[in-house]
């Protein structure tokens, strides 16, 4: 009788714990409110084959480094932007941090590294940066937030940063 009970509690917890993992309403929505907006920006994206990174690129020339292989060593995401503003309030690049800030005095551009994990997402021919985002959302939902205050989605970056996006992208009225 005693197994019996412990046996369909140990059930009922299985099963609740799969459930949970089935219902994980932030990882579901952040992946379609991302396809939204990766749909809406589709031109401003593009693959770098000789890199292996997805580029993000702003209307203003800023940029989301994203890498498809999470294991090469690289930086598994990065923004690149210009440091015109900055060096012209006084920036010395050379007491930016080391280690994830690198200057480039050549083109006048910083870049801030994210180190995520270590894991390599399959990077299929046709692959698109939205599947890349799923298999991140699968292998670091840890990583993955939503603001209820400004209805956004986020990457906990680490170190207090992160990268936010409107949970509707047409009806954004933040950025």
């Amino acid at each position: 009788m005693k197994s019996q009970i412990i046996s369909m509690l140990l059930f009922l917890l299985v099963s609740f714990l799969m459930s949970c993992q089935k219902t994980d309403v932030v990882a579901a929505s952040s992946v379609k409110s991302f396809n939204s907006l990766t749909d809406k920006i589709q031109s401003s994206i593009v693959l770098s084959e000789a890199d292996k990174v997805w580029i993000l690129k702003s209307p203003g020339n800023e940029k989301l480094l994203w890498n498809t292989d999470f294991s090469s060593g690289l930086a598994d995401l990065a923004f690149e932007f210009t440091a015109d503003d900055f060096l012209a309030a006084g920036l010395n690049p050379e007491k930016l941090p080391s280690g994830n800030f690198v200057y480039n005095a050549e083109n006048k551009m910083i870049k801030m590294n994210f180190e995520i994990g270590s894991i390599s997402f399959e990077n299929r021919s046709g692959m698109k940066l939205n599947d890349s985002f799923k298999h991140f959302t699968v292998e670091y939902r840890e990583k993955i937030g939503y603001h209820p205050q400004f209805n956004h989605y986020g990457i906990d970056l680490g170190g207090g940063n992160m990268i936010e996006w409107a949970a509707d992208i047409d009806a954004n009225d933040k950025d």
